[in-house]
């Protein structure tokens, strides 16, 4: 028996070391295991948290937002989409004489940088859209609900 116990021992030491050699030997003794130092450890880095707060509705995240967005100016209606996409071209034309900085983001997107402000203009349709922001730091948010921030903030009123 002490033979076959010594001869587990040798392999169990030979193919792993350390917790993995003394829970298997543990194991085979019946000794009490408890709880392992690794576990210990383990247990310490991830410690247990109450319930996760509720993720803030996109109306929530918006609002604290706000105050980054652009300002809509102006709207300007054109007979057609191609029209207006003639238009955000005209400006950039503009923009490369006047020497200001402007950037074609599309064909219906266009940024004019001055000084630390921005005039963003986009063709909705055949509705261009003059934007202004103030800081030059839009969220990233902003691009996917510039068009509906009036209904999803509408939300949170009636929310309340």
């Amino acid at each position: 028996m002490w033979n076959k116990l010594i001869a587990i021992f040798a392999v169990v030491i030979v193919i792993g070391q350390g917790a993995f050699a003394q829970n298997i030997l543990g194991q085979l003794l019946g000794l009490d295991q408890g709880v392992s130092r690794e576990a210990a450890e383990q247990a310490e880095l991830f410690p247990e948290v109450g319930e996760p707060a509720p993720e803030p509705s996109l109306a929530e995240l918006i609002n604290g937002e706000k105050s980054d967005y652009p300002e809509l100016v102006s709207s300007s209606e054109y007979t057609t989409r191609s029209e207006c996409v003639q238009a955000i071209s005209g400006i950039y034309d503009a923009s490369l004489v006047e020497g200001i900085y402007a950037i074609p983001r599309m064909d219906f997107w266009l940024d004019r940088y001055i000084g630390k402000a921005r005039e963003i203009y986009i063709c909705d349709g055949s509705v261009l859209n003059t934007y202004f922001d103030h800081n030059n730091s839009i969220p990233v948010r902003w691009r996917m609900v510039r068009t509906s921030i009036d209904i999803i903030l509408a939300e949170l009123e009636t929310d309340d």
